[in-house]
């Protein structure tokens, strides 16, 4: 009986080291043993490659109703400037009524505004002076 239990020893360690060489080989066919573990892909993983859709560059029309905006006073050079518009009175960062535009900046005899991520610069249509407007 001793007999059996020594052979069922080596035939169980012949198995586990022939078991074992199946192992170190797959490894060496996936490139080196650090790859290969338990939570390494067993099949061959593919690398799909996406293409992004070309973003379209939609044309954006120059807005026409800058054209429009009547600056009727500025008061620049001062901590908060100012713009009189159509008689409302706006600082930078505030939106123009009625148009979705930004002021971003006054200065003297203009104004810059943001519309849909461009900036544009509006003249005030009356020349200025020392007197203030001719």
């Amino acid at each position: 009986m001793r007999n059996f239990y020594i052979l069922f020893i080596i035939s169980a360690f012949l198995l586990l080291i022939d078991g074992s060489a199946g192992f170190i080989g797959a490894a060496e066919k996936e490139g080196s043993s650090k790859e290969f573990g338990p939570f390494s892909p067993k099949l061959p993983v593919t690398k799909e490659e996406t293409t992004l859709p070309q973003e379209q560059k939609e044309e954006i029309p120059e807005p026409t109703f800058l054209e429009e905006i009547d600056i009727q006073g500025l008061i620049w050079g001062t901590p908060t400037p100012q713009a009189i518009i159509d008689g409302w009175v706006y600082k930078v960062g505030d939106i123009i009524k009625d148009t979705d535009t930004e002021i971003i900046e006054i200065k003297k005899g203009e104004i810059k505004v943001r519309f849909l991520g461009r900036v544009y610069t509006v003249k005030m249509k009356k020349e200025l002076n020392k007197e203030g407007i001719k």
